[in-house]
């Protein structure tokens, strides 16, 4: 186990990830639809993603396991605008991999397998996941839309100002749900909505 991790500590310091303007000259769709890995050479990829809506948005997350989840890679890109990542993965040896990466705006993954000393991106193991959308449609009511599909249910939370559980439920991210927290002691709350392994935090008020 000793050895398998100074492996992976040298095949991290390996790896390059260059980032880079660019755009996707073929692709016109706005937001978060254009976030796409791409295959350039033997093993190598680029991450296209969106120019982002806000500053928190101009920099995300990137992540790297094995199927047994050891996290081979960790790291965040700083980016300006619509920009294009590269990743070398010449170090890694055949196997299974997962590539995740996110925003406070999204979520991102994608299944790789490296067969032969040669990448692949497997097209129908990725899922893209845009943050929930929250709106008060009346006093102390709440709808959480989704306006993406995620395969696995919404884990659904709502934590008080101590962080303390006050709500929790298993939904459907195929259509919006409404909650009534009217008997709720006034004050802030959390709203935790979690699609896959991605966790989006909108705070809210209850009067």
């Amino acid at each position: 186990m000793k050895k398998f991790r100074i492996k992976v500590a040298v095949l991290i310091a390996a790896w390059s990830l260059a980032s880079m303007g660019g755009a996707l000259a073929d692709d016109k769709k706005p937001g978060v639809s254009k976030v796409k890995v791409v295959k350039s050479e033997q093993k190598k990829f680029r991450l296209y993603t969106p120019e982002g809506e806000s500053q928190a948005s101009q920099s995300y997350y990137v992540t790297l396991m094995d199927p047994n989840g050891v996290l081979l890679y960790e790291g965040k890109v700083a980016k300006k605008g619509e920009a294009v990542t590269s990743f070398d993965l010449k170090n890694l040896p055949d196997g299974r991999y997962y590539l995740r990466a996110s925003t406070d705006a999204w979520y991102m993954s994608q299944g790789l397998t490296i067969h032969n000393d040669n990448l692949s991106i497997d097209e129908l193991d990725y899922n893209l996941l845009q943050k929930p959308t929250l709106e008060s449609y009346d006093t102390n009511k709440f709808k959480v839309s989704f306006p993406s599909v995620s395969r696995d249910d919404v884990q659904l939370w709502i934590l008080n100002r101590w962080d303390e559980e006050v709500y929790a439920d298993i939904v459907s991210s195929e259509r919006p749900h409404r909650f009534d927290l009217s008997r709720l002691p006034a004050g802030p709350y959390k709203i935790v909505v979690r699609l896959a392994q991605k966790d989006f935090v909108e705070p809210i008020t209850i009067k």
